[in-house]
């Protein structure tokens, strides 16, 4: 199902077990900038990769992993209900808010040369 009356604003996201989310809408700024942290990321990292794990289907595997990092690190505001093994809560690792700025500023020169990984 397709839902045209998405949220502009921050909200919160009801997930299993309740786990809920804070998020920030994704907009096309935030996308972008987190396209080029992945593709980022797949290059810091590319030097690990193990000769037989040359297969397209390990490498996509790779960036979407990466991309969902990213998103997280550039649109999750907060979070309730997630514990640490000892089942104190945690806090979350990073502010969305802080990475908005770097989102906005990298989404420019990422719109018009886009990663070649994600193209």
């Amino acid at each position: 199902m397709i839902r045209l009356d998405l949220p502009r604003e921050p909200h919160w996201l009801d997930l299993p077990h309740g786990v809920r989310l804070h998020v920030r809408p994704l907009d096309t700024a935030t996308d972008a900038a987190a396209r080029a942290a992945a593709a980022a990321d797949l290059r810091e990292r590319g030097q690990d990769v193990p000769p037989a794990a040359a297969k397209e289907s390990w490498r996509l595997g790779q960036a979407k992993a990466a991309l969902a990092r990213a998103l997280g690190q550039l649109t999750i505001l907060d979070w309730q209900s997630v514990l640490l093994a000892d089942g104190i809560p945690m806090a979350p690792l990073f502010r969305a808010s802080s990475a908005a700025a770097t989102a906005r500023s990298a989404a420019g020169s990422v719109i018009r040369n886009p990663p070649a990984t994600f193209k």
